[in-house]
């Protein structure tokens, strides 16, 4: 399976998915000089608000793949966003600080249970 090749020099979003919210998302840039948006590599990553039609994205692609916790990599592209893949472990959760997990872990408290109690 190929897909075509979409740029990162210009950053990449990882939304964080968490039963029906979106708690966190990071826009990830590379390191001067480099192209991939890595840690490894050098890139950094800054806290955003995302725009609603990511928050919508993010929330319609891990519904799609049915998991409740998921962290997308997103790169935006001259016709909207491109979703390059969905993460059953969003790994660096701890990275983006107490409240963001904190709220991550509340909605995926709050989406089981409402599901327990409409059974």
């Amino acid at each position: 399976l190929c897909m075509p090749y979409y740029p990162t020099k210009y950053g990449e979003y990882r939304v964080i998915v968490a039963g029906e919210l979106v708690p966190g998302c990071t826009l990830k840039l590379p390191a001067v000089g480099d192209w991939r948006p890595e840690s490894a590599r050098g890139a950094s990553f800054e806290r955003v608000d995302p725009p609603p039609e990511l928050v919508d994205l993010a929330l319609r692609a891990t519904r799609t793949i049915g998991l409740t916790l998921a962290g997308l990599d997103v790169v935006p592209t001259a016709t909207g966003y491109v979703i390059l893949e969905v993460n059953s472990n969003n790994g660096g959760l701890n990275a983006l600080g107490e409240e963001i997990h904190r709220a991550t872990m509340d909605a995926i408290y709050d989406w089981v249970e409402k599901r327990v109690t409409e059974h």
